[in-house]
Parts: C-alpha cells; structure tokens; sequence
C-alpha cells in the first residue's frame, strides 16, 4: 500500500471543519467506545479461568426467501446469508458485536422471538425449533461472568406456567430471590451501553434454560441464574453515569452521548418489558431514546450525530444504530399492543413521537447515496475520503427501513424513497464477495477520486482506529457489518417488497 494513500484518511480526519479531532487524536488515542478507555480492571477477573472469547461451533441453515420479492440481488443475499452469519460467528467478540450477532441470528431464525414477530410461548416449542446457534453465541458471550452468588437451582420444566415470573422477579431487587450484584453480562471496554446489547439474547437463553433438554445440551446453568444475570445488567444500566435530564451515559464513569446508544441501551429494558407485560420498562426505553435523540438529531439536515463532544459529524453507522434501535422500540410497542392493552398513556405518546421522527431521517440519509448507492461514511463532507460509501452502515440503514415499513405500515413513505432504499439494498449486496464478505468486492466508484487505488474496501473500520473512516486496500473486515446484512435480510424478507 503506497504511503500516500495509507495517509489519507488521516490527513482528511485533521481538515474538516467541524468538530475538528486533535493531534492527540492523530497520534493514536482516537478510541471507540468498544476500545479500552479509562477501563478499570474487574475485581474477580483472575479467578474466572477464561480469558477470551471463544466462538462456538454453530450449525447455521439455509433461509427461506420471500417469494414476493421479486428482486435478483434479494435471492442472491438469501443463498449467501448462511455463509455471510458464520463470517460473523468467526470473526465477532466485542460485547457490542455479540449482542448484535445474537439479535440477528434470531431474527434471521427465529423471528418470534424477537419484537417483529412475537410469540410469547415460544419457549415451549419443540426441540428441532429451538434458537440453538443464538443460545451457544449468547452462552458463549458469558465467559467472564462473575457468577458468585447467582442462584443454582434447576430448570422448573418446559410447561411451568410459573417459570416465565419465577424468572422475571430477578429483574429487580426489591423481588430478586437473591441479591443482585449490579455486574456486567461482559466487559465493556469503558461502554456502559454495550453489554446491554447482550441482554435480550441472555434473556432468551435464561428462557430456554428452564428446560432440562436444552439445559444439559448447552452445558448450561439454570434458567434462574442467566435471568440474575440479566437482572444485574439492568441495574448496572439503570445506576450508571446520567446527565440533568436522566439520559443514560453511554460511557462509564463519566456522562457522554454516542449515536451508537440507540441500539444499544433502550432496545433492552424494551425487550424485558415485553416479555413479562412490563410496561415501566417500555416507558423507560423509549423515553431514553427520545433523550437521545433530542440531543443527536441534526434537525438542520435531519440526519443524527456520532459524538456530540468531539465527533459531531453526520456518520452512517450511527445513524443506523439510533434508527434500528427505534424500530426495535416500536415493535416491541406493537407486540405488547398485540398481547394485551398499552394503558400507560406515555408509551403510546412516545412511541408516536418516535415514528413520527423517523421519515424524515430515512429520506435525508437515502438522499446521501453515492454512485455506488451506498450512505457515505461521514455525510455532508467536502472530503472525498471522509465521504466514501460505507456498505456496513448502508445495511443497517436499510435494514431500519424496512421494519420501518413493517412495522408502521400506516407512516407516509413515498414511493421515491422505497426506490433509494431498493438501490441502497443492492449496493451492499454488490460488496458481498464469493467468500461471503461484506466490503471486499465491487470497485467503489468514489474511490476513484483517490491517486493509486486498485481495489478497495468499502466498509468503515468499526473500531475507530484512527477515526471511524473507510481505509482503501485495508482488506477491513466488519464484525458487525456481517450482521447487518443478516438484519437487512430478515428485515425485507418480513415486509415482502
């Protein structure tokens, strides 16, 4: 790789305009929040034996297309997702990045157990229906949970009525059979949001781990200590780092807003509150989303901030993650609404107030796509290498969309917009190589714009390196990438166009 070219997007970072980055930035302590800041150590790390993650072995099938769909890079996407979801398994091991693998193996897999399409005693299927990839990834995820003191009773059987409260009194203290301890699912890095990513997935396998057959397949604890678990991140959550106005901290220790939040911080009480009919829960996750939200939408162009402190430029991932962390709220509205009466009159008016903010996002983002009908990186940019097409934010982007039209059937989308979105579906699939790669294949056209480029990665470096930018001949690979393509699958398959 010329020197030149492997300088550039660092050249760019220093000569935007707004929000300028520092030179300390440049000389390497530009970190993510998935990159370890101000981390302080666990206390009983040393005694948890693993010290890594390691990915399971999981048998992915093949998926059922969408005959409706009369779209060819639709059908291709189908016949490589398997390959494109054991990329992920390969390759994911950061809490944010697990938590998204697991969401997106059970919405590819298991779409009624997640909010689009809920069936809330689906935990008594039988055995050949069982989320078993998403249950070994979420397992696995746990491998340095301290479990002192967590609860070691059995399974209480496939059909105990009782199981599903038994498990839920765990999600708080004044009810908890045992104390809750307020630890992480996983190490965040300095995140506080990011291990909540997790939590959905561990609360699906305390579910299922109330049943001895998959218990002892799993090798797993009981379904009571995976939902103390559960509930000692949700109390970590809910006592960390706010501002005045009660926004949760997506940093620990210190108060500071990420549009990486919006997937994963609301999306997990949501997620509780409508599996054991909470509606405080509910009322939490999307009042915190509209926190956000007030705070990181750019209403001047309509497109949301990445880091309000020191990266206030418009970046395509984030964007995704604030949208489909929505899409997840108001499914989870909808399912509730589906299994029994919304009566707290402010989950009904937030959740409005989040649909109605919506539209207008996903019309300005697709108005972004470049020649190769992807979001740029960093929109609004006069810097050709902050603004080349990002296939991972793309997918995820598009992916908001489509459940956007699941879920909200009602909300006036133009059928312009519709269109962008079907060319921004196609031009990450064109980035899929043989191999299952997302980012890896087709010449971006942007690029070209570049001296010495011969091929290229399109798909932004998710840890932020040296800023969240799209490297040239990186041969980068994204973690969470490969999972959005498996959401923006699962997302146009459920909505049919």
């Amino acid at each position: 790789m010329s020197m030149l070219v492997r300088l550039l997007p660092l050249a760019a970072l220093a000569s935007v305009g707004a929000s300028p980055i520092s030179s300390n930035h440049l000389s390497g302590r530009l970190v993510h929040p998935h990159i370890n800041r101000n981390h302080q150590a666990r206390s009983n790390i040393e005694t948890r034996g693993d010290t890594s993650y390691v990915p399971p072995s999981v048998n992915l099938s093949s998926v059922q297309p969408n005959s409706a769909i009369n779209s060819a890079s639709y059908h291709n996407l189908s016949d490589q997702l398997p390959l494109i979801l054991k990329n992920a398994v390969s390759i994911s091991n950061h809490s944010w990045e697990l938590g998204t693998l697991v969401e997106t193996l059970l919405e590819v897999y298991n779409p009624e157990l997640t909010p689009f399409g809920w069936n809330p005693n689906v935990a008594n299927c039988d055995t050949s229906q069982v989320p078993w990839a998403a249950l070994q990834i979420a397992l696995a995820s746990l491998y340095e949970t301290d479990w002192t003191g967590a609860p070691s009773s059995g399974g209480t059987g496939a059909n105990s009525s009782s199981s599903l409260q038994g498990l839920a009194n765990y999600l708080n203290s004044s009810t908890s059979p045992t104390a809750l301890t307020g630890a992480t699912l996983i190490d965040g890095d300095g995140a506080l949001g990011d291990p909540c990513s997790l939590g959905s997935g561990v609360w699906v396998l305390a579910q299922f781990c109330t049943r001895d057959d998959v218990r002892n397949a799993l090798g797993a604890k009981s379904g009571e200590a995976y939902a103390w678990a559960v509930g000692n991140q949700l109390q970590h959550m809910e006592s960390g780092t706010r501002n005045d106005n009660g926004t949760i901290s997506q940093r620990e220790g210190y108060f500071e807003l990420w549009s990486d939040m919006g997937f994963m911080i609301p999306p997990f009480p949501a997620y509780l509150g409508l599996s054991t009919g909470n509606q405080a829960l509910l009322n939490i996750s999307l009042a915190q989303w509209l926190l956000e939200s007030s705070a990181l939408l750019d209403t001047t162009v309509n497109i949301f901030r990445h880091i309000n402190d020191w990266d206030a430029r418009l970046w395509a991932t984030g964007n995704g993650w604030m949208l489909y962390g929505a899409v997840r709220l108001l499914a989870s509205v909808q399912s509730y609404s589906d299994s029994g009466s919304i009566t707290d009159s402010a989950v009904r008016s937030a959740a409005t107030q989040i649909q109605d903010t919506l539209p207008s996002v996903f019309t300005a983002l697709f108005n972004q796509l470049d020649n190769d009908s992807l979001v740029p990186d960093y929109m609004n940019q006069p810097n050709v290498t902050l603004a080349i097409g990002d296939s991972s934010g793309t997918a995820l982007t598009v992916a908001a969309f489509y459940r956007f039209l699941s879920v909200c059937s009602t909300a006036s989308v133009s059928d312009s917009v519709k269109s962008l979105a079907s060319k921004a579906f196609d031009g990450v699939v064109a980035q899929i190589d043989s191999n299952g790669w997302l980012g890896n294949h087709k010449f971006c056209e942007t690029l070209q714009q570049l001296p010495m480029i011969d091929s290229s990665t399109c798909v932004v470096d998710p840890l932020g390196t040296n800023g969240w930018v799209v490297y040239p001949e990186s041969n980068i690979r994204s973690p969470e990438g490969q999972s959005f393509v498996g959401l923006m699958w699962a997302a146009r398959t459920a909505v049919g166009i």
